[in-house]
């Protein structure tokens, strides 16, 4: 499964990745999309374990802890209800 596959590739990602942080992208594919939002739900519920570099960009309000306000800030960024991530008001 193509998903699976590229859901792996990201978890095996290394600290030697990129540095540069695009808020959303929790997939490291270079988009900020539904599927980022997928991804940062299964991570805050504990269900996968994301990448340092995957984890440092679902971090949406730039608090250091990776929960289900990322995942809710998303989703609002994803519908337009905010319009820049990180999101820290």
């Amino acid at each position: 499964h193509k998903a699976i596959r590229r859901q792996r590739q990201m978890c095996k990602e290394t600290a030697s990745a990129p540095t540069q942080i695009l808020y959303g992208d929790a997939n490291l594919d270079g988009r900020v999309d539904i599927t980022d939002s997928v991804v940062l739900n299964k991570a805050a519920a504990g269900a996968v374990q994301l990448s340092d570099s995957a984890r440092a960009n679902a971090d949406c309000n730039a608090d250091g802890v990776l929960g289900s306000e990322d995942a809710t800030i998303l989703m609002q960024f994803l519908v337009k209800l905010i319009d820049q991530l990180p999101y820290t008001e």
